[in-house]
C-alpha cells in the first residue's frame, strides 16, 4: 500500500502496462496487494481500457478489496449507465450482498457517480441499499446525510 503513489503514477504514463501485469498477476494468483495496487494504478485516468481492467477485476478476482477498487472506478466513470449496473451488480452478489463492509463499500461508490443522468441512478441505487437489513447504522447514517447535502446543493 505503500508503494500505491508509485502504481499511481505509472498508471498516469502507462495504464496498459499496469493492465497487461495486473491480468498476468491474476492468472498466477499473485499477491492480492500486488493486484490491488495495479488496479488502483491502471484506473487512476478512467479511460476505456482501464475501465475494462476494472470491469474484470471487479467480476473475476477473488480478493474483496481488489473488487472494492474496481467498484470504485466503475462508479467513477461518466457512463452513469455502466456505473449503475456495476452498483446493482455488487448488491446481487450471492456472497457479499448481504455483507455490511460491502454494503459500506457500495454506499461509499455510490458518491463516485457524476454526470448527466446522475441523480436517477443515485435514487436508484440508493433505494436498493435503504432495504439492506445488513447495512450498519454508521454507514446508513452517512448514506442520508450524503444524499440531504447533495439535494440541497453547494452551499
Amino acid at each position: 500500500d505503500a508503494l500505491v503513489p508509485a502504481f499511481v503514477g505509472l498508471g498516469m504514463r502507462d495504464p496498459d502496462a499496469l493492465a497487461s501485469a495486473y491480468g498476468q498477476a491474476l492468472a498466477d494468483s499473485a499477491d492480492p496487494a500486488l493486484r490491488r495496487s495495479l488496479v488502483t494504478g491502471a484506473t487512476a485516468r478512467l479511460e476505456p481500457g482501464a475501465l475494462d481492467l476494472a470491469e474484470l477485476a471487479f467480476r473475476s478476482d477473488p480478493d474483496r478489496e481488489v473488487r472494492s477498487r474496481a467498484l470504485f472506478a466503475l462508479a467513477s466513470q461518466s457512463n452513469v449507465d455502466r456505473a449503475e449496473r456495476a452498483l446493482h451488480d455488487a448488491l446481487d452478489d450471492p456472497v457479499l450482498g448481504r455483507d455490511a463492509a460491502w454494503l459500506g463499500t457500495v454506499a461509499l461508490a455510490l458518491r463516485n457517480v457524476s454526470g448527466r443522468g446522475a441523480d436517477a441512478v443515485l435514487s436508484r441505487v440508493a433505494s436498493r441499499l435503504r432495504v439492506q437489513a445488513a447495512l450498519g447504522g454508521r454507514d446508513r447514517r452517512e448514506l442520508e446525510r450524503w444524499l440531504d447535502e447533495r439535494r440541497a446543493g453547494p452551499r
